[in-house]
């Protein structure tokens, strides 16, 4: 019978670009970082192999990499994932207009609530850093509490906002779940 003729180097990426995830929950991200090169070797297009490798630079500090890497994964297709990375790569490198941009963008593609929230919360830590306390809480009344990530920032804004029983409220709370930033 006729099967369409897949080449094996896809397969090749995608195994190596969910390894390279599978390393980065686990905080090996030099690890990652190889296992996403292999996948790039694979197949040099790959979207989630281009988006696990800029997570991973992000991780080691290759803030600029990191950034090169995630505009690629978004011209490829990643999507919020990719512009969230690009946000943190911009907000680790001082920029906060680019970092909130790609925030912002991050959180109108979003397809899901907790990577909208998790967006606006990035969006919300580069506007407190740029000194923009409005743009700041608004983006984080936005997320709500559904950006669990956001809890430590916006205790940082409370702090500056003098609103010490917020900010105790707030560092106090424990969270068992996955922020969504725990693999960027």
């Amino acid at each position: 019978p006729d099967h369409p003729v897949v080449q094996v180097s896809w397969f090749d990426a995608m195994a190596f670009a969910a390894a390279a995830g599978i390393a980065s929950a686990r905080y090996a991200h030099e690890e990652a970082a190889t296992l996403a090169a292999q996948a790039l070797e694979a197949d040099p297009e790959h979207p989630e192999a281009v988006l696990q490798r800029a997570r991973a630079l992000l991780a080691l500090g290759s803030y600029g990499d990191a950034a090169a890497a995630a505009d690629r994964a978004v011209r490829l297709g990643a999507g919020a994932a990719a512009l969230q990375i690009g946000a943190l790569a911009a907000h680790y490198s001082r920029d906060w207009e680019l970092a909130t941009e790609l925030a912002d963008q991050a959180a109108q593609e979003a397809v899901d609530e907790p990577t909208r929230a998790t967006a606006l919360a990035v969006g919300g830590h580069a506007r407190h850093a740029a000194g923009d306390v409005a743009g700041a809480e608004a983006r984080f009344n936005a997320a709500g509490d559904r950006a669990s990530a956001q809890s430590g920032w916006l205790a940082i804004l409370r702090h500056h906002q003098g609103r010490s029983e917020q900010t105790l409220s707030l560092t106090a709370v424990v969270h068992e779940e996955p922020s969504g930033l725990d693999v960027m």
